[in-house]
């Protein structure tokens, strides 16, 4: 079935007015859509796809993830060991535990993962939002925290939520938001939801831990270290569990984490270079070879894929019920739940700045759509999701 769109040949740039001077990439084998499907694109979070499925194929769809903690002579030993979906409901069970304990001390085993903050080709402009949280062997709430304010709400000039354990403070002298360490700068009379990282979240978590354990006549020592004692699991999640939160939600740093995992159970170091070199690696040996990703998100502007491999890549991703299931339903839930698709589309989004994506099944068919290159300009971004909606109903 082809496109209701002025598409051109394989090897033309698909020129459609709603582009502006950006490209498109489309391929939709069951229709007998390729257009450019074998251009190199910069495909945002689509790579969460390709993330996917390493994970799957590496870990296991059967896999789990846990935290580890201990007690001994009156000090609490946590070990995160890069657990994507640590917060505080899964961590309800060791806190019950530790209600008639008498805590001295809490020491944070990390280690696990040798990564750098922030994988290569990040946007230093990401740093401190919501979605550029730091990679750690700490994932608290994937390192981020949000606050609202009511409208005309008169803000204190410092407060302390306890949900936070971030301070704001109040400037006069800027109209941005600006995230330091532990402290959120916030202009003048502002009102609304503050949407911010935890740039240091192995300390985030300790003071975390020490408020959640009771006030105690002298302060708790908090230290990093290494676990004694018998370890506990604590906070186990399934695959499927975190498969689910990083697709419908379009999670960086559980994609980023499960990129770690990867490389670790596969006997390398846990960091992210070493975890995109095996997803190449991975990739080759199933026939793509023009797949160049180095992070796990798509942050990265160094990613670059192609729709037909991409394409095929969900092929092979459709043998795991668990990807598929996590994917977002048009107009339903996840990042589609706005979107001008029906029930019959379940795919990725994409959204850098110039690029839009969308990957994923067509009434159970795979297809990759993708733009790049397009201005940033008022109203664009939103004319090439719409665009990319039609194309993609057109194939149901």
């Amino acid at each position: 079935m082809p496109v209701s769109h002025p598409v051109q040949g394989e090897n033309e740039i698909v020129a459609v007015k709603k582009l502006r001077g950006g490209f498109a990439g489309v391929c939709f084998p069951a229709g007998g859509i390729h257009r450019n499907s074998r251009l190199l694109m910069t495909p945002a979070s689509n790579t969460k796809l390709y993330t996917s499925w390493l994970a799957c194929r590496i870990l296991g769809e059967d896999a789990s993830f846990h935290s580890e903690y201990s007690v001994s002579d009156g000090t609490l030993y946590f070990r995160p060991r890069c657990n994507p979906l640590l917060d505080e409901s899964r961590l309800s069970v060791m806190l019950e535990d530790l209600t008639e304990r008498k805590i001295r001390g809490i020491v944070l085993e990390t280690g696990y993962c040798s990564t750098a903050c922030y994988p290569r080709g990040w946007n230093v402009g990401d740093i401190g939002e919501k979605w550029g949280a730091p990679i750690s062997d700490v994932c608290f709430h994937e390192n981020s925290v949000s606050a609202s304010f009511r409208k005309g709400e008169n803000l204190p000039f410092r407060i302390v939520p306890s949900s936070t354990l971030h301070r704001f403070v109040l400037s006069g002298t800027s109209s941005e938001k600006r995230v330091g360490q532990n402290e959120v700068m916030l202009p003048r009379g502002f009102h609304g939801r503050v949407d911010f990282a935890i740039l240091s979240p192995e300390n985030f978590l300790l003071r975390w831990l020490d408020s959640k354990l009771g006030k105690t006549k002298k302060p708790r020592t908090l230290r990093r270290g290494r676990l004694r004692g018998t370890p506990l699991k604590t906070a186990e999640c399934t695959m499927k569990e975190v498969l689910f939160r990083l697709n419908k939600n379009s999670s960086n740093i559980i994609a980023e984490l499960l990129l770690l995992h990867c490389a670790k159970s596969a006997g390398y170091a846990a960091s992210t270079e070493n975890g995109s070199a095996l997803l190449r690696k991975e990739l080759a040996a199933v026939g793509i070879r023009d797949a160049f990703i180095y992070d796990g998100s798509g942050l990265s502007r160094g990613n670059l894929v192609s729709p037909a491999s991409t394409v095929r890549l969900l092929t092979l991703a459709s043998e795991f019920e668990s990807i598929v299931s996590s994917l977002p339903v048009g107009g339903v839930d996840g990042t589609l739940k706005k979107r001008k698709l029906s029930r019959s589309i379940r795919a990725k989004t994409g959204s850098l700045g110039g690029v839009q994506t969308l990957s994923g099944y067509a009434g159970g068919e795979p297809f990759s759509i993708m733009v790049n290159h397009f201005p940033d300009e008022q109203g664009m971004e939103q004319s090439i999701k719409d665009w990319i909606d039609e194309t993609a109903m057109s194939f149901v």
